[in-house]
Order: C-alpha cells, then sequence, then structure tokens
C-alpha cells in the first residue's frame, strides 16, 4: 500500500501486514516512536483518507499509531516530524555547559544542555560544529544517543599543538 505523509508530501510502500512504523523505519525515514505498542502515543497521526486496521478495528478517519496501524487502503496521514532518509535540518544554537569530566588520556567529556523547548534531531555519530571565542569552528562527533532529548554529550581528546 501506498501511504502519503502531510505535510511533507513523502510517500512510502508499506508490505502487507507491516505496520506504518516498521515501513516507515525499513524504508529509512526518521520518525517520532517509543514504545512500539500503541501506549506512549508518541508516533500518533491522523488519518486524513483511506483505511487501516488497529487492534482488529478498521479505521477510516481520526487518530491513529503508526505502530500498531496497518494500511487496508493506500492511505494519506498527517504526521509531525517524519524526515526522509538522510535529511536533518540544520540549526544553529547556544548551549549550557552541565558539566566537563577527565576520562583520561587527555580525552574530557563535556555535556551540554540546549535549551528547553529546542531539543535537536540527529544521527548518532553526527557531527556537531562549535564556535570558538576566536568565531573558528571546530568538528566533534556526538557521542550521547539521539533519545538523551537535550543533552548532548562530547568526548574531545586535547592535543598539543
Amino acid at each position: 500500500m501506498k501511504v502519503t505523509l502531510q505535510p511533507s508530501g513523502l510517500e512510502m510502500q508499506v508490505e502487507p501486514d507491516e505496520c506504518i512504523l516498521d515501513a516507515a523505519r525499513r524504508l529509512g525515514f526518521n520518525v517520532p516512536h517509543s514504545c512500539r505498542n500503541g501506549s506512549c502515543q508518541v508516533c500518533a497521526c491522523l488519518l486524513l483518507e483511506g483505511r487501516v486496521l488497529q487492534h482488529g478495528r478498521e479505521l477510516d478517519h481520526g487518530e491513529v499509531f503508526a505502530c500498531i496501524s496497518e494500511p487496508l487502503t493506500d492511505c494519506v496521514l498527517h504526521w509531525d516530524g517524519v524526515l526522509a532518509p538522510g535529511k536533518l535540518p540544520v540549526g544553529r544554537t547556544s548551549c549550557q555547559l552541565i558539566d566537563i569530566t577527565d576520562l583520561g588520556a587527555q580525552v574530557f567529556r563535556v555535556r551540554l544542555r540546549t535549551p528547553a523547548g529546542k531539543a535537536p534531531v540527529w544521527f548518532a555519530g553526527q557531527y556537531l560544529l562549535l564556535e570558538r571565542e576566536d568565531l573558528s569552528l571546530a568538528a566533534f562527533s556526538i557521542a550521547s544517543a539521539p533519545q538523551r532529548e537535550r543533552e548532548l554529550e562530547l568526548h574531545i581528546q586535547v592535543r598539543d599543538e
């Protein structure tokens, strides 16, 4: 079945007996999800067109949960927060320094917190550019998992130049 996502206009093919969330993840979409059983409602979306099977019930409109909904026909969903494979927004923000911990061998763990309401979206291993006092940029791989919400963790090795 073809599932069209609004407001992005992205489309994806869902296999028979496959839930919408599993199809999105299989195809590389970055989608909001957590419990995968319809309890947390993180993957809630609005069924605008088509029919889905959810917990043994056929639904043709209203709120559905992508983690437990299987399309019965081609569908149109309004699902906020979905990003196409490989696409993440580029942003700029100021962070609060939470902690610096010496891990040994001249490696330091630096913990940062983004402003409330500005939780960043990133892929594991993605680089973050930090602006230095002299306005030059330094790239660091993000060590924390994306599920840590507003907290970013960097492991930085100090080298003599």
